[in-house]
């Protein structure tokens, strides 16, 4: 008797929670979980929108990586754009958020608190106002290309802008992304740079290691987990790129700054290919991305292990 009293309220507890998890859950697979899988489905079709779809198996495959020289051309430069916006957005990321978490760590609370509400700003501003200001800085007229100028550098002060000119367009967008993601990424580091104790820097000093020796032997292996998250987000939503690129170049100019999310875009809508939409190959190029972010993803989680280990020792 005692067991069944003693489960009775446990069941009942577990239905209430299942049934206040309920909504949620369906809502994840409704919006998340259905149409990824119905992707995965309508890339082995070929389907416009409006006839019949047509099973094509690994055609919608073959039709970007061997059979149609102009697409495949398009996804190999798209890929290649998506892969130095990473190289870049990353690396800039990392540089800039540990420099800037080092000075605040280091700087009175209340210049700390303005500058965390400064470092906000970026991730509360709409994709359109992100457009338009790095437009104007960039631009001709801008304030960048004024500077350089100036400075007699002709090559970084194009008559079209940065934004014009094919050798400077992805470097452009490469800082826009910069600047947007480097906000959470400095929090980070911050909070991972006040978390280390303080004795280990006391205990540094007595032995006669600087500043720098420091930041070398202590704070940068202790932030090695914080590092290989921001290295995994940024990576991420630099091969995701869609919305900025969409905004600011729109694959411009020559398709020097098209990514393969703006690529599958085109395609679904009819933009490039004939003016017919594909939705099958856009689906494809959509889960081959996809798979490629997923290598990609596993190449940093070992490469942050043998650097783990590497300390370690």
């Amino acid at each position: 008797m005692r067991r069944r009293r003693g489960r009775t309220p446990r069941r009942k507890r577990d239905w209430s929670v299942a049934l206040m998890l309920a909504p949620a859950v369906l809502i994840f697979l409704g919006v998340q979980v259905f149409p990824m899988l119905y992707s995965l489905r309508l890339s082995f079709y070929r389907w416009d929108g409006l006839s019949d779809a047509r099973f094509v198996g690994l055609g919608n495959f073959r039709e970007f990586l061997t059979e149609d020289s102009i697409l495949r051309q398009l996804f190999r430069q798209s890929l290649w754009n998506n892969l130095r916006l990473a190289v870049m957005v990353t690396v800039g990321v990392v540089v800039i958020a540990v420099t800037l978490a080092w000075a605040m760590n280091r700087a009175p609370r209340r210049v700390t608190g303005v500058f965390r509400t400064t470092l906000l700003l970026p991730m509360v501003t709409t994709g359109i106002a992100v457009f338009f200001a790095w437009t104007a800085i960039l631009g001709p007229d801008g304030p960048v290309v004024q500077f350089f100028g100036f400075l007699h550098l002709d090559f970084l002060s194009p008559d079209t802008g940065w934004f014009g000119d094919p050798s400077l367009a992805l470097v452009g967008l490469a800082a826009a992304m910069i600047w947007a993601n480097v906000p959470y990424s400095t929090l980070f580091y911050l909070s991972g740079m006040q978390s280390i104790d303080t004795s280990l820097y006391e205990a540094a000093e007595m032995d006669g290691a600087g500043r720098i020796r420091q930041a070398l032997a202590i704070t940068w292996p202790l932030l090695n987990p914080i590092t290989s998250i921001v290295i995994l987000l940024n990576v991420v939503y630099a091969l995701q790129s869609y919305e900025m690129v969409y905004l600011m170049t729109n694959g411009g100019p020559n398709f020097e700054t098209n990514t393969v999310g703006l690529l599958s875009y085109n395609l679904a809508f009819g933009t490039i290919g004939g003016g017919s939409a594909q939705y099958g190959t856009a689906a494809a190029l959509t889960w081959t991305l996809t798979i490629g972010i997923g290598l990609a993803l596993a190449s940093v989680k070992v490469i942050s292990v043998i650097i783990k280990r590497r300390t370690a020792r």
